[in-house]
């Protein structure tokens, strides 16, 4: 049996109040007994810890969290080769680098990576854990122009580079800026290289990456038909395969729901009515199909189930 812990991202609670007409009820009192009660608190006999992972913050925003996320809707189309990202329909279907302004970079700033490693620096130095967003998706940004993607130029198009998990041959090192592709696992190993392995302090965490279940909606220039359950399970599997691959110590973190309808039915799927019979939900099919995965390959590809609640 493999256990799992789950990471809920409480974003936002909407608290409903429901109300009627009806005619009032009889008012209603009952006595209860006075208590009085007596806290001592003993600081000398430590019972028990509060796990880190209940501690965390998006970017660095609170120096004492213990865990931070790199992560959100623009790291779905981050290009880690030339770090730039797409903001999606939060601003304009924009293609820039404007994340580097949250970390103190200049916009400018195209090194690969950057972004990230400036973060993970920044978390180092507070003692921190990184908690990285990698693409599924099949395309990230090509440019950092700062122009809008129009509905013309959606995936594929020369605004668009092709994602994939894993590098033919293994051969890392200074990114091809030319090739039209960007890897996963040579991402890794390029922030591996220059931060080391999650053994050796540097990230720990990967995200399988953010909300698939609103792609088509959050970047509808990148995925505009909506995730099926199948792509999420297939490319989750491939993705968490080249990640270990390179840094066998890291954990896996998915599926990054959004809310109650990512959960059960990955926002009304395509496919949710033919797995949703066996499965019930779309996480019990994405746990059921992690697990069969890491038997088959003998490693554990899902370290924790991530949940978004707004």
């Amino acid at each position: 049996m493999i256990q799992m812990r789950t990471l809920y991202c409480l974003f936002g609670l909407c608290v409903i109040v429901m109300t009627c007409s009806c005619k009032p009820s009889p008012k209603v009192v009952v006595a209860t007994p006075e208590l009085k009660l007596d806290l001592t608190l003993d600081l000398e006999n430590v019972v028990g810890t509060i796990d880190r992972l209940c501690y965390g913050v998006n970017q660095p925003m609170i120096p004492e969290a213990p865990f931070r996320r790199v992560g959100g809707n623009r790291m779905t189309g981050y290009n880690w080769e030339i770090n730039s990202s797409n903001a999606g329909s939060d601003h304009e279907q924009v293609s820039d680098r404007w994340l580097n302004g949250l970390v103190g970079l200049k916009e400018s700033d195209s090194r690969p990576a950057s972004w990230i490693l400036k973060n993970v620096e920044m978390n180092q130095a507070e003692g921190a854990d990184s908690f990285i967003t990698v693409p599924l998706v099949d395309y990230v940004v090509a440019d950092g122009s700062g122009e809008s993607v129009s509905r013309s130029e959606q995936a594929p198009s020369s605004r668009w580079v092709k994602v994939e998990p894993t590098k033919p041959g293994g051969d890392f090192g200074e990114p091809d800026l030319d090739d039209g592709k960007v890897y996963v696992d040579e991402e890794i190993a390029w922030l591996v290289s220059k931060v080391g392995t999650a053994s050796e302090g540097g990230i720990k965490y990967y995200s399988l990456d953010n909300e698939p279940a609103l792609w088509a909606d959050t970047h509808p220039r990148l995925h505009p038909k909506k995730a099926g359950y199948n792509e999420v399970a297939d490319k989750s599997i491939a993705t968490a395969d080249a990640v270990l691959a390179v840094d066998p110590t890291a954990e896996l973190v998915g599926p990054a729901l959004y809310g109650w309808f990512g959960h059960t039915n990955l926002q009304k799927a395509p496919d949710q009515n033919s797995f949703n019979k066996k499965h019930g939900t779309f996480s019990a099919y994405y746990l059921s199909m992690m697990r069969e995965a890491s038997e088959e390959k003998g490693k554990r590809l899902l370290h924790m189930f991530d949940f978004h609640w707004y």
